[in-house]
């Protein structure tokens, strides 16, 4: 009986972590040399953004940035072919549809860009955009700003 007891919640904790194991062992080791980054180039957004006439508060700040000066993003794990984008100077991210799947380095891929909005009576601003596979390496802090 006492075995049995001590059973259980090793069980319980094999299962917990199994699948962490195996997702992890699915997904390619991250590297800044073989990682595939994305540019991003919007056309007109219709309507133009308003933060305001989306139902955001006007002063509300974004989160932080990523590394480097980069944007955060993340790619829809029930859709290949959607990408989640958190820029700093929109509050609740932007959705971007591709008709296909996102680019690899050296392509491109179009789409539809949909910033979301906090009142969902309002019609989210949307924009064609064009989805870039860039390689992912650290920005070089040594270099010197571009002037115009």
């Amino acid at each position: 009986m006492k075995h049995r007891a001590l059973m259980a919640p090793l069980v319980a904790a094999a299962i917990a972590v199994t699948p962490t194991r195996m997702h992890s062992q699915v997904q390619p080791a991250a590297s800044d040399q073989g990682a595939v980054c994305y540019g991003f180039s919007f056309g007109q957004w219709t309507p133009a953004l308003d933060r305001a006439a989306a139902g955001h508060d006007a002063n509300a700040q974004a989160g932080p940035g990523a590394p480097d000066g980069r944007g955060w993003a993340t790619s829809d794990s029930g859709n290949a072919s959607s990408l989640m984008l958190f820029p700093g100077w929109w509050p609740a991210g932007v959705r971007v549809a591709l008709s296909a799947g996102p680019p690899a380095i050296g392509e491109s891929a179009k789409g539809t860009a949909f910033a979301l909005v906090a009142d969902a009576r309002k019609r989210p601003p949307s924009a064609p955009i064009v989805v870039h596979g860039v390689p992912c390496r650290r920005r070089d802090a040594r270099r010197e700003p571009v002037r115009r």
